[in-house]
Order: structure tokens, then C-alpha cells, then sequence
């Protein structure tokens, strides 16, 4: 599955990436979330922010560490109990390919 118009997934603010997967985390806990509204809701997302992003492999690897960089660098100013990196990247990750598996 891919997603928007353009070549600029993540690499103007690797932010705007965990902005949109914070929300697939809460969903995620959720046990009442019709799963089938979340690919259609990031599809919109990333066209209206002219995103171009390639989900049927999962989270884009070449851009976890700029990734990273944002979490370490703004997140812990939001957040008050930051979980650790790792472990929430790879339970976005596995989500996201259960969501686009066929």
C-alpha cells in the first residue's frame, strides 16, 4: 500500500511520522477500534500533508534513527513516562503489517 503524493515521508520533520503513529498506539489499546477505519484514516493523513509512504513492508528502517533522534529530542518534553524507543517501534511496526496484510 502506498501512500500520498510525494517523496517527502518523514524526511522534512521524522516527527510528523510518530505524530501519526502515537495515534495507532492508543488505538492499538483500544478493544473496541474497528481496525478497518485506520489504514483509510493515515491514507488521508499523509495526502493532506503530501506524504509519500510505503506501509506494506511496515515503518520506513532508513529513517529510524532520525526517527529516534525526534523521539530522544521532543518527546520526553511531552511525555512524562517515555517508554523506552525500541519496544514501541517495533509494536507500531508489527501493527502496521497486520493492518496491511491481505
Amino acid at each position: 500500500m502506498r501512500v500520498g503524493t510525494s517523496n517527502a515521508a518523514l524526511g522534512g520533520n521524522p516527527m510528523v511520522g510518530f505524530h501519526v503513529l502515537q495515534g495507532v498506539e492508543e488505538v492499538n489499546t483500544e478493544a473496541d477500534v474497528d481496525d478497518s477505519v485506520i489504514m483509510p484514516a493515515f491514507i488521508r493523513k499523509c495526502e493532506h500533508d503530501d506524504l509519500d509512504i510505503n506501509l506494506e513492508d511496515g515503518l520506513p528502517n532508513e529513517k529510524r534513527a532520525e526517527i529516534r533522534d525526534g523521539w530522544q529530542n521532543t518527546l520526553p518534553n511531552l511525555v512524562s513516562d517515555l517508554p523506552e524507543f525500541d519496544s514501541v517501534y517495533e509494536m507500531i511496526d508489527d501493527y502496521i503489517k497486520s493492518l496491511t496484510e491481505s
